[in-house]
Order: C-alpha cells, then sequence, then structure tokens
C-alpha cells in the first residue's frame, strides 16, 4: 500500500501521482463549491472549509511521517522522517490555533506569554519560564538536528527521486 515512499529506483518519484491526484481532488471540490455557494467567500473564511482542509492535510502529512518514521529504519532516513512529522505537527497546531490556546487567558497560571520581557520577568515563576524554555528548545532542536545530520544535499536528494524530499518541495510549493 505505501510503496510510493519507498526510494528505489524503479519508483523514482513515485509520489507525484499521488500526490498529484490528491491536489486535483481537492482543488475540483473547492472549484465546485466555489461555483455552487451562494456565498463563495465563506469558502476562503476563517475557519471555512479551505482552512479545515489545510488542517487535515496537515495532520495527513504528521502521520505520513509517523508512519516512515516507524517503517524506515536506515539512520539517515529516520531523522529525516522525524523532522517532516515535527513539521507537519507545528503546522497543524498552527492551523489549529494552538498557539492561542498556551497562553494565559486560556492555562492561567501556566500560560506562556510570547514575548522576550515575560521571559525576562522576575515576577513570573523561574521553574515555568526553564519549563516552556525547554520545551521550546525541544522542539527548536527536533526542527535544527535532522538538517544538521543529513548527509546529502537536499538537491541530490531530489535528483535521487527522494519521496521525503520530494514531498517536501511540493508541500512548499
Amino acid at each position: 500500500m505505501w510503496q510510493w515512499m519507498r526510494r528505489t529506483p524503479s519508483r523514482r518519484f513515485g509520489y507525484l501521482a499521488l500526490t498529484g491526484l490528491a491536489a486535483m481532488l481537492i482543488l475540483a471540490v473547492l472549484g465546485l463549491g466555489y461555483s455552487l455557494s451562494a456565498s463563495p467567500a465563506e469558502i476562503h473564511a476563517e475557519n471555512g472549509p479551505i482552512e479545515q482542509i489545510s488542517l487535515v492535510a496537515w495532520l495527513a502529512s504528521a502521520l505520513i511521517g509517523a508512519f516512515a518514521f516507524k517503517r524506515h529504519s536506515g539512520p539517515h532516513d529516520r531523522p529525516v522522517f522525524a523532522w517532516l512529522g515535527t513539521l507537519g505537527l507545528l503546522a497543524a497546531l498552527r492551523e489549529a490555533d494552538a498557539q492561542v490556546v498556551l497562553n494565559p487567558a486560556y492555562l492561567g497560571q501556566f500560560g506562556v506569554r510570547y514575548r522576550l520581557d515575560w521571559f525576562l520577568s522576575p515576577q513570573v515563576s523561574l521553574p515555568l519560564r526553564v519549563a516552556w524554555l525547554v520545551l521550546f528548545a525541544t522542539v527548536t532542536l527536533l526542527l535544527i538536528i535532522p538538517v544538521v545530520r543529513m548527509r546529502r544535499s537536499a538537491g541530490h536528494l531530489l535528483r535521487e527521486g527522494d519521496a521525503a524530499a520530494g514531498l517536501f518541495l511540493i508541500s512548499v510549493l
């Protein structure tokens, strides 16, 4: 079922067909929605269908990254799939406005303010600031270490038909 994720010479760029099919399906549904809707602006409004589709796509990419991480055991593959899964999860959390839920209005005394003066303020408990700093540092390391550990350039991976590199390029585009 997941043969398109294998990195074999005969399946180079095998992920393009599945990705293209998914993109065409999404665009067709959105085009139909715009043409049939009495109020097309609602389709691209905040929390509208486009935002919901984005959230589902980011969650799917995080799940695919987790699945690929579990499936591949190579020392170069696992960090890349962990990185892609982390990016997908962070993007999904951002799409769902999770950063709002982490502030004091929702978490009370355990919430975080995304301001440097909050982190430097003696009014905020030191353990709380350290906990948030450790969390943010861990996420940052999850984003940096796989890229640093990658032994081959992204261009080489794309020429080779690497699924992870290709899907990342498609997601950026």
